[in-house]
């Protein structure tokens, strides 16, 4: 922290998408690594973190050399010293992409479903209603509170 430097494993080399040779571990460098629109927030919370304020978990975008975006959840604890000075951060590093792009799914096939005129109904294997669309009400007759919870049996 002294010389603000990141000691790296090849592991979170690898995750960062940066080589030995041409990355220092520098918190500047790893700044520059990070999404635009997230390196403000990630320095603030770095910092608040340095000083004790919070702890450090974050999440966070990098961008990779060929461009592609990746969400990487960090966890870290701040050491410090008998003066209480920030001598060295240790963490955990996880890439998260592949859940953020399910979550980004779900919620696309979610509005679609939500928007579309067809009927779209879930139900459990005790056929409860589970979900139940604007196409279900219009079909139906039957709006989304009346039928949620509800057995599809009161069809």
């Amino acid at each position: 922290i002294g010389h603000n430097q990141f000691n790296w494993d090849e592991r979170t080399r690898q995750l960062y998408d940066v080589s030995k040779n041409k990355y220092s571990g520098s918190l500047e460098e790893w700044i520059h690594i990070l999404h635009p629109d997230d390196r403000e927030r990630c320095n603030l919370e770095l910092s608040q973190a340095i000083k004790g304020l919070v702890s450090f978990d974050s999440e966070f975008r990098t961008v990779r050399r060929n461009g592609d975006i990746c969400h990487i959840r960090t966890s870290a604890a701040v050491i410090r010293n008998q003066a209480n000075r920030a001598e060295k951060i240790i963490g955990v590093n996880q890439d998260i992409t592949r859940e953020k792009q399910m979550i980004m799914s779900s919620k696309l096939s979610e509005l679609i479903i939500h928007g579309s005129e067809d009927a779209s109904i879930s139900k459990n294997l005790e056929g409860i209603v589970t979900s139940w669309n604007r196409g279900a009400e219009k079909i139906f007759l039957y709006s989304a509170e009346e039928m949620v919870g509800n057995s599809m049996f009161n069809l």
